[in-house]
C-alpha cells in the first residue's frame, strides 16, 4: 500500500498498478524517474562506448609498438 502526499496532505493511497492506472501525482512522480532513469542509462552506454574506443586505439598503439620492437 502507497500513500502519495502533496504538502502535507493525502492526495492518493493504493497499490503501485491502482496508482498507475489512475494516472494521478504517483503516475506523474514515476514517468519522471522512468525518464531520468533512460537518459543516464544512455549517458552511462556513451560513456563505455568512448571507453571501448579508446581501449581499442590503445591497443592498436600496443601493437604496433610491439611489432616495431620486433623488427
Amino acid at each position: 500500500r502507497i500513500v502519495v502526499m502533496d504538502r502535507g496532505q493525502i492526495v492518493e493511497v493504493g497499490s503501485h498498478d491502482e496508482l498507475l492506472q489512475r494516472e494521478g501525482a504517483y503516475y506523474k512522480l514515476y514517468q519522471a524517474q522512468q525518464r531520468q532513469a533512460e537518459k543516464a542509462g544512455k549517458e552511462v552506454d556513451q560513456t563505455m562506448d568512448k571507453a571501448g574506443q579508446q581501449i581499442e586505439k590503445a591497443g592498436e598503439k600496443i601493437e604496433n609498438a610491439a611489432k616495431d620492437a620486433q623488427k
